[in-house]
């Protein structure tokens, strides 16, 4: 009788959880649908390398917002195997490795009914261009270890970083993203799109 009530008690807190996340979830959705939308265009969704990718982002507010930062951001992430420890199978994830944004408008006010379309380029990234981020990255992090041989192999992943980038091997993934950052919930919208890294001199 004790263990069933346990059960029971464990149900309770499960589904009380659960219920909290739900309710939650929900409450996100519909305070961002009452504030307004982010919506982005974008004709052209293959690019190669160098090649702008154009488009166009629609906000419309509900009610007045107080906009501290819109943006639109490139992210490009590469999938990554790894072997479980058991030995037994392999489990990937994805990691970015490649960020640029531009920013649309900066500390506005939005008057209730407010909507408002901006266009925006930006160019596909390069090969060498993706290398200079990352060898950006790792210089960064080695001028900030004292000890020698430590920033010796932190460079040296720089570099083995820059020989995958250069290979051009992998499963990728892009996708532009724009959004508008204000008290409370933020607005948000996304397009996935396809780049061909290439090397461009």
């Amino acid at each position: 009788m004790m263990e069933s009530t346990g059960n029971h008690a464990i149900l309770y807190i499960t589904g009380g959880v659960g219920g909290a996340a739900i309710i939650g979830i929900a409450s996100y959705f519909i305070a961002r649908a009452m504030k307004g939308s982010l919506k982005i265009i974008i004709p052209k969704k293959n690019v190669s390398s160098g090649e702008p990718i154009d488009g166009r982002v629609t906000v419309k507010a509900k009610k007045a917002i107080d906009v501290d930062r819109m943006y639109i951001r490139l992210v490009g992430e590469r999938q990554i195997r790894r072997r479980n420890r058991s030995g037994d199978g392999t489990s990937t994830s994805w990691v970015e490795f490649y960020r640029d944004e531009a920013d649309i408008m900066m500390d506005e006010h939005l008057q209730a009914g407010f909507s408002g379309t901006y266009e925006f380029s930006m160019d596909a990234p390069t090969v060498p261009k993706l290398q200079d981020q990352i060898q950006a990255v790792t210089d960064k992090v080695a001028d900030n270890i004292n000890n020698d041989f430590a920033k010796s192999i932190v460079k040296g992943i720089g570099k083995l970083a820059e020989t995958g980038s250069r290979l051009n091997s992998g499963r990728k993934r892009w996708k532009v993203i724009s959004r508008l950052e204000t008290k409370g919930v933020d607005l948000s919208a996304s397009q996935k799109i396809h780049v061909s890294l290439k090397t461009i001199a």
